[in-house]
Order: structure tokens, then sequence, then C-alpha cells
């Protein structure tokens, strides 16, 4: 038994003497113990690295809490700050707000220094000399006055200047009390390298929402975007397991999340100040050049790049010359290829061993994804999965992913965002489980075969396809009363239109190209988000920072989905809007295709003397426009959001799902648009979502049950309010609700509640409203108690 277990197994006996001795009874075996021991280690685990009180300064001043500027960084930042929020150019700013050191970085230690915080220091350097061609050297006796070095001193809190400052003379770092931990001391250096917070970065808004009702009044400049400017990447893209990343509720006014990540999934990645993450590395990396003397080509795989040794530095779990291959050492795991296939944890469906680790590398053609689907999963359980887990990075090996455990991730669909998917099984020293099986189907790609041919180890069957997956593919979900999937050449159109016409006519589509271009690529459909020099592509249905007219609504028939690059109107190349202010609009660079792509389903332009294919027979009353009868089948209705928040993809969109529940197949399903609908039987209507990562989920429509105008309305609550049905909408401070299925100004998950009517879905004291004041996340309404 190691020191940390016997340290806790302590603390369980201490604590132990303050039970009741029937708890005490009840814990008869050594499981019991051991799951007491796992809990308080957890508990342990999961606090070490929060941030504490004295990391984050309250006093107003420091730059989002542990920055110092100097007075000309300040001036040059307030004057790009305010370019930003105004759009005037005004002065070009030439000065470089963050400088880089040259050579070595010189350092002292303060005699006022703690020993704990000597310590944190000195693990601080060794991490960042283990990972980066940066290295630091510790002065003695006199030192040149002309020289510029950092100097780590006690004043009190965590901060760092950002950058080498300009003229000599010590730079100080701060490492107070309470910031001694070797990932603070690691975070404060990185300021002093030249990092920025990463919510600081430009296209923050694609990852992260900023919830500035919830933050404390006057901290709201912490949360200050910049623009590339000041924050440079090289080509590094957002990482939310940066170790500069803000947590979920810094300077939170009311304990609520100021930061919520776009991927409920990823909440917890954020602001985990333990280590520098791979990108952090790789950022460093290219800051410093740390490649340059390298005498070789090597094409690193999976985000890997050429690090300092002139080698591939790769992502945790991955190794090989190019990154493109997986330590099989420990007998599973592997590298698995082919249109299909399956894999299982060892053992399976005998229970698996302890202190286990394997990894799966999938490989698809370029331009493919991978979607992945376990077809039997049972490890032990926690909150956390801080024991045994599953790990499934979807946007490749290099970006940490989600955990699963206990009895897995049930039906959500899991779909890479590139052409690789990496699997991590891993197992602690107590309590197993049969573990899982797991199948894989390669889709789309443009035939170019994998980098690499590696046989994978342990258990694994794979099924060389004969067809194209685009082709011949299965649907993800399972039904029981799915209707015949014929074609047809008749097709109405799915709503007619007797508005805006596009501003430059649709051809009709011969075939899509997923991960590269045909011509000018107008038939494009990939993923790609980025121009040719790296800037991230503004949404297609936004209208900042760039108010456009190439819209889905007004061009229905080129793609523009999310924010993925497009070709609406002969350009020599795709291209996309950029979330910089200054850049208007730039070319994507994606590769020529060298073979034909499938066709898709036909689309039908529409038009005006065409009726909409949806049935003519309804149930009574309006319960097929408002809300759903049964199963949701007659249901023609307008949400067109899942009940977890996300954004329905167009029914007669294939990206970022390819799917077959298209208007032309299901004809008398009502597919319109992107609304909700139940076309194959399953319990409630649902849509495939435009988020690549989840595939599909239900969608919230309240029941046929809902009181109608003309109805009794109640004028007061009693109770808690639960059972309220009046129709007031604005709160007790006047303001205006939200509309329930809306998210905007404020996201949430209370859909399918009544329009905007003061509603108490969660159990609350009263009823309450979200409120349509994007600096008010809700309030209570103005609803009166009814007497006696």
């Amino acid at each position: 038994m190691n020191l940390r277990y016997t340290l806790l197994l302590a603390s369980v006996l201490l604590t132990a003497n303050c039970m009741p001795m029937k708890d005490l009874q009840d814990m008869d075996s050594a499981d019991d113990v051991l799951q007491m021991v796992k809990s308080l280690s957890i508990d342990k685990e999961e606090s070490e690295y929060d941030i504490r009180p004295e990391e984050l300064d309250e006093s107003g001043a420091l730059m989002e809490s542990d920055i110092k500027l100097t007075p000309e960084q300040q001036l040059i930042l307030d004057a790009r700050i305010q370019q930003a929020q105004t759009g005037k150019t005004g002065r070009k700013g030439t000065a470089n707000i963050a400088a880089r050191w040259t050579g070595d970085v010189p350092y002292t230690l303060n005699s006022a220094l703690s020993s704990q915080a000597r310590e944190g220091i000195l693990a601080a350097i060794q991490h960042w000399e283990d990972n980066t061609c940066i290295r630091f050297q510790q002065l003695s006796g006199s030192i040149p006055s002309d020289l510029r070095y950092i100097e780590f001193v006690s004043e009190g809190g965590c901060w760092s200047y950002i950058g080498k400052l300009s003229n000599s003379g010590p730079q100080q770092i701060s490492i107070g009390q309470g910031c001694e931990r070797m990932g603070t001391v690691a975070h404060e250096i990185g300021h002093a390298m030249g990092f920025f917070h990463e919510q600081s970065r430009p296209e923050r808004d694609d990852y992260v929402e900023i919830l500035f009702g919830n933050i404390q009044s006057g901290k709201e400049g912490n949360f200050q975007k910049y623009g590339h400017d000041e924050v440079v990447s090289h080509g590094v893209p957002y990482d939310l397991t940066s170790i500069m990343h803000y947590g979920g509720s810094y300077f939170s006014a009311n304990g609520e999340l100021t930061i919520r990540t776009r991927d409920p999934e990823k909440q917890g990645l954020i602001g985990k100040r333990e280590r520098l993450s791979f990108y952090d590395i790789k950022l460093a990396n290219e800051m410093y050049n740390c490649g340059a003397n390298c005498n070789v080509q090597l094409a690193c795989e999976s985000g890997g790049y050429v690090g300092p040794q002139c080698t591939c530095a790769c992502p945790v779990g991955l190794t090989g010359d190019t990154c493109g291959s997986v330590d099989t050492s420990s007998g599973c795991g592997g590298v698995l290829q082919g249109d299909r296939g399956t894999f299982t944890s060892p053992n399976f469906p005998s229970n698996y061993d302890d202190n286990t680790q394997c990894d799966w590398l999938i490989k698809g053609e370029r331009g493919s994804t991978v979607q992945l689907e376990f077809e039997e999963f049972g490890l032990e359980a926690h909150d956390s999965c801080a024991f045994d887990s599953v790990e499934v990075r979807l946007e490749g090996p290099q970006v940490g992913g989600r955990r699963f455990c206990g009895s897995g991730p049930g039906a959500v669909g899991l779909e890479s965002a590139t052409e690789t998917l990496f699997v991590r099984f891993r197992s602690d020293q107590s309590q197993t489980g049969k573990g899982f099986k797991a199948k894989y189907t390669i889709l789309g790609g443009s035939g170019a075969g994998p980098a690499t041919t590696a046989k994978p180890a342990g258990p694994v069957t794979t099924e060389e396809s004969k067809v194209p997956t685009t082709t011949t593919r299965q649907p993800e979900r399972p039904t029981t009363t799915r209707q015949p999937e014929r074609p047809t050449t008749t097709r109405q159109p799915e709503r007619p239109t007797t508005t805006r016409q596009p501003e430059r006519p649709s051809t009709t589509q011969a075939a899509v190209s997923i991960g590269c271009t045909v011509g000018t690529g107008e038939s494009y459909r990939g993923r790609l988000a980025k121009t040719a020099s790296g800037r991230t592509c503004q949404r297609w249905d936004a209208q900042t920072p760039h108010q456009h007219s190439r819209t889905p609504a007004n061009y229905p028939n080129f793609g523009l989905e999310e924010n993925f690059c497009r070709n609406p109107d002969g350009e020599p190349s795709p291209w996309c809007y950029t979330t910089d202010q200054s850049v208007r609009w730039e070319l994507c660079e994606i590769p020529t295709c060298t073979t034909t792509p499938p066709a898709p389903p036909a689309v039908t332009t529409r038009t005006t003397t065409l009726a909409p294919a949806v049935p003519t027979t309804k149930p009574e009353g309006n319960c097929a426009e408002e809300c759903a009868a049964g199963t949701g089948a007659s249901y023609r209705g307008t949400v067109f959001v899942t009940a977890t928040g996300r954004t329905c993809q167009r029914w007669d969109a294939q990206a970022p799902h390819q799917h077959d529940r298209t208007p032309t197949n299901y004809q008398d399903s009502g597919l319109e648009e992107n609304y909700c609908r139940n076309p194959d039987g399953e319990a409630s209507p649902w849509c495939y979502t435009t988020d690549r990562f989840v595939r599909w989920e239900h969608c919230s429509i309240p029941a046929c049950n809902t009181p109608t105008e003309g109805a009794n309305r109640d004028t007061c609550y009693e109770g808690n309010g639960a059972a309220y049905n009046g129709v007031v909408a604005v709160t007790d401070r006047g303001l205006t609700c939200q509309h329930w299925n809306a998210q905007s100004p404020h996201s949430h998950s209370f859909h399918g509640q009544e329009e905007n009517y003061c509603r108490n879905p969660d159990g609350g004291t009263q009823p309450w409203c979200y409120t349509t004041d994007s600096s008010v996340r809700w309030q209570y309404c103005s609803v009166p108690k009814c007497e006696g």
C-alpha cells in the first residue's frame, strides 16, 4: 500500500472514532473501507488543483487577477481594446506587448521566500525545462546592472508581468502564501514567458461562454478578449486544458458559473493548474522556435510536432517516430484500421485486471470521421470516473476527452472531429468489472489511405467494406417502426417561401466533397473552420464581428453550417468570414480531391407555387403545432433545440452528421428546416445536432395537456407555484421574461415550458423566469401568492 493510501486509511480510522457504532458495523468488508478511502482520496484529488482564494486578487490592482502591466503595456492594451470595441483603426500599434526572452532566462530567489515556495519554484522551473528548450540560470554574486532577470519574491498573492520587460533590472514574479504549488508557479512563469490567459484568446467564444450576469460587479474587465496582435497562437488551437485557463467560477458573485464550456461534458477540464498541457508545451516550443536547429524532415501525426530533441513530441498515449502508434507493451491496445471493426477491454466478458492501461488509436482516411458505439459496458462507477474509466478523445489524441464509467455513455452518439479517434482504458488497484465491447465505423474520406499500418495488440476484429461507407451506412439510432426509405422524384418543397430570394441563384449540386475540394469547392462539405492564415471562421448564421448576407437562409443549398469553410458565391476556393474584427474574410486552405466524391440526396430549390408536404390531418385542437401528442409523430411545431440546448441540424443537410432521415425518404413526416420531429417511432421528437460530437438527442416538447388561451388561467400561485399556469411574463423587477424555448440571451435546459410565462420547473420557492436582459440571468416573477 503506498504512502498516499496509508495516510488516507489513517484518516479513515480517525474519522471512525467519531462515527456511530451502527455505521461502523455496516462497514463489514475490506471493500467498504476501501470505498471510503477512495471517497476521501477523490475529494482531496478534486480539490487539490482548484484555485485557492489567495490565488485570485480581489483588489483590482492586477489585470485578470494575476498579471502586472507596465504603464507602456497598459496604454498599448487599452488602445487596442478601444479599437476592437469601436471599430476605429487609429494608429497601428507596433510595440511588442509580450517580448520573448533570448538565451537562458536568469533568475534569483528572494530571501523572504518560504521553503515551500522555493520547492514549488524549482519544481516548476524543472517542469518547463523538461518540456521545452527554454533554460533558466540562477544568478549568484554580483549582477550586471544592465541585465534583465526574473526575481521570485513573496509580495502577497500570485502574479507576474507579461513577457520580458524592455528595461534592465529585476522583473518580479510573486509567489506568496497559498501560491506554492508547482502548477501555480508554472502558470506565473508562463505569463513571464509571454503567455496570456487562454480565455483571452480572440476565438474563445467558440469554446466557452462568459456569463457576465454572474460576475462580481466591477470585475468584468478580467474577462476581456484580445485580438491577434496581442495573443499569437502560432496555429495551436484553443485549449480548455491549458494551465493558463480560468476556472468555471472565477470572480463569481453568486456561486454560479462565470465561464461555461460550449460542450457541457468539458466543464471539468478548465481551471486545473496542475501541469503544462500538451498544447501549452507545443505553443512554448513554437514561440521560442525550439526546433529551429533540427536538420530533419519529420511529418509528425496526431498533433505531434518537432520538439527540442529534433524528434516528434507526441501527445500522451502515442509513440513512434511520427506519433503514429501506441504503446502495446501491456498486451492490449493498438492502431485500428479498416472501414469498421470491434475491440474490447482485456479479458472481456470476464473481468478486467487491476492496474491496467490500454490505448487504441483508430485511423481513417484523410477527410473521414470515426463513429464509436459501445455495445456492452460495465466499469466501476464514480461520479467523476476517477477510478476506472474509458476516455474518448474526439478532437484528436492531443485533446483530453470525455470519461465514461459505470454503465457507460448510454445512447449518446460519439463521432470524431477528424480522421482519428483515441480511446484510453484505465483501471486502478481495486474493484473491477466486465469491461466493454465497442464497435467503430469510418465515415466518408477522400480515398487517400491512412498513414501507417501498425497491427493492433489485444482483442480486435475488423471488416473491410467492399462499397463506400457513405452509401451503405446503417442508421445509428435503433428504431422499431421505421418507415420504408423510398426515393421520390416528385417531392414537394419543405416550406414555400414568398419573400427573400438568395443573393446568388443556387445550382443543382452534383456531388458533395468532405475532406477536399472539386473545382472551386462549391460542393465542399468538410469541417475545416480556419482560414489559410489560421484565423477562426465566424459562424454563417452570426452577424458579429462582421455583418453579411451570406446566411443559411439566403443560401440554403450551399451547406452553410456552423462556421465551416464554404464557397456560396463563386470564389476561387472555399472561404469564410473571420472572428478577427480587423480581417473581414479569407480563403481557406483545403486540398484538391483526387477522386470524385459520391452524389448526395437530391435537393429541390424552394419555390412559391407548391404546397408544403405536411399531412393535412391533425389531432383536434392545435396539438400538432404547439405540443406533442403520444410519441409526437404529428408534431409540426418550430422547436429546433434539443433538451440539452444543442441546435438541431437541418434534415436536408448531411453535415456534420450523415443520415438517411431526409425529407425525400420521409415525405409525410414534416421534416422542415431543422425543427424537432419524430419520423421513425422514437419515444418523442428528436433531431440530429449541429454538435459534431453528439449525433442526435431528444427534444423537450410539452405534451398536449397545456391549457389553451380559452382555459382558466391562474392569477396567483399556491405552495411553491409548481402548478401555476398563468400568463404573467414579467419579473418582480419589471424585466421581460425570455421564451423558454429560446437560448438567447441565456442558454439553459428548461425547454418545453409555455411561451415566456413565469413557471417553476425546478422546484424553487416560487415562479420565476430567465430574463431578456443579458446582464441578469433570472429573477422571481411578479405573481402574487394565493391567500388562504
